[in-house]
């Protein structure tokens, strides 16, 4: 199980990344709500369940060669035990807290920032076939800059990670969360800062139907066409290796096979996507 985490003081200085995952509990009609729509509340809440397993493993096998420190940064404030049951043990907890999903990300990564002094990164937790390289790249970015922002831009026009060395506010105050104006004004509000901002590759969420289709297509085979190569933190491009995903694709499989049973299992019509 996940340690809690210690009080502040008593963590000595460490020269390892922090990398937070955001965590929400996988309760039906509580997690990926807009997924939910089109699968079912329950099946949602499954595949949340596995892409939260399969993040954190992403995380985990890069802990030891890039010097990382996972954390579950988990909401809501009960649902500890149910979040420590899903990551490494390697990871440490600590809740979510704000009034507002500005406050929110700003504080989770201002209390990584405290006890990690190199570095500190939030990843969301709806990208299961994230290329780990992506997340190294990450890591060796905000090794070489003194001040900058690591940018993750997402397909649909949000971020999937975002790294720092100092906590900037005005980087997320008043964010349109969960449109496609997030990646643009996040960079235009660094410019304004005079932060230097480190791209990394585009990939992906899964957060609704046409999202899935996505993860349907790469599951059997298709990767994503912005992800056959990126230029990576380095400037350099190269061929992206999409992470295993072991339990999504477990999961989907059994999907694939029951498609009946998690239809009728919401009492909804529903619309499926196909590959």
């Amino acid at each position: 199980m996940p340690q809690a985490i210690p009080p502040i003081w008593s963590l000595p200085q460490a020269e390892a990344i922090a990398v937070g995952l955001m965590c929400k509990a996988p309760r039906p009609g509580h997690a990926k709500t807009r997924l939910g729509r089109t699968i079912g509340a329950d099946f949602a809440a499954l595949l949340s369940e596995c892409f939260l397993r399969d993040v954190a493993k992403i995380i985990e096998t890069l802990q030891s060669s890039h010097n990382l420190q996972g954390y579950g940064l988990y909401a809501p404030i009960d649902a500890a035990a149910e979040i420590a049951a899903l990551l490494p043990r390697s990871f440490r907890l600590v809740p979510q807290h704000g009034d507002d999903f500005s406050s929110i990300v700003h504080g989770a990564i201002a209390s990584l920032l405290e006890r990690h002094r190199g570095g500190a990164m939030l990843i969301n937790s709806d990208s299961p076939t994230l290329p780990p390289q992506i997340l190294a790249m990450a890591s060796d970015a905000l090794r070489r800059h003194e001040d900058c922002i690591v940018l993750g831009p997402a397909f649909d026009g949000g971020y999937y990670l975002i790294g720092l060395k100092h906590a900037h506010w005005e980087l997320f105050r008043d964010i349109p969360w969960s449109t496609n104006e997030v990646a643009r004004m996040t960079r235009d509000r660094a410019r304004e800062l005079d932060i230097p901002t480190v791209e990394l590759p585009m990939w992906y969420d899964v957060d609704d139907a046409a999202d899935f289709s996505r993860l349907l297509e790469e599951i059997a085979g298709v990767p994503p066409s912005f992800g056959s190569s990126g230029a990576g933190a380095n400037g350099r491009s190269g061929e992206l290796h999409a992470a295993p995903a072991l339990a999504t694709r477990a999961m989907i499989k059994k999907w694939s096979q029951n498609r009946e049973f998690y239809l009728e299992s919401d009492h909804d019509s529903r619309h499926w996507p196909t590959r």
